[in-house]
């Protein structure tokens, strides 16, 4: 019997994320990572809200009403986005500007914000769905 010597190969890269609400001001802000854990750069397609696959709702918990979502007419397009190995790509959504009826909703109820961002497959045949809902707060 000889000696077999084994190939390392990743048949495909997968990203995690973390998300979280954050006050900037009065602001809301919905800040996403993506997290690139492996020992190679991966190459997506950039994600913009209303645009390349990120879409977010919120629901008024108190009656059920579905906030009004305002999409950007103007998108500023697919590129690729590169995250190197064992590193973070950050993006920020300010959730004020796109629910025009956040800060009047969160006057009377809590509110239930919703996003999912769906990531295409790439070369390394990366492809996934990642959601989440946060509650945001009423303010007193």
């Amino acid at each position: 019997m000889g000696v077999v010597h084994a190939e390392e190969h990743i048949a495909c890269e997968t990203l995690s994320t973390r998300s979280s609400i954050v006050q900037d001001g009065s602001a809301h802000i919905l800040r996403l990572v993506l997290q690139n854990p492996t020992q190679k750069t991966v190459v997506i397609d950039e994600f913009h809200f209303g645009a390349n696959l990120l879409n977010i709702r919120a629901v008024a918990k108190a009656d059920g009403h579905e906030l009004t979502t305002s999409i950007p007419l103007l998108s500023p397009g697919t590129k690729p986005m590169e995250i190197r190995p064992n590193k973070d790509a950050v993006r920020n959504v300010n959730l004020d500007g796109s629910l025009p009826e956040l800060t009047t909703v969160l006057r009377e109820s809590d509110v239930d914000v919703s996003w999912t961002l769906s990531l295409e497959p790439n070369d390394d045949c990366f492809s996934q769905e990642v959601s989440t809902t946060f509650t945001l707060h009423r303010t007193r």
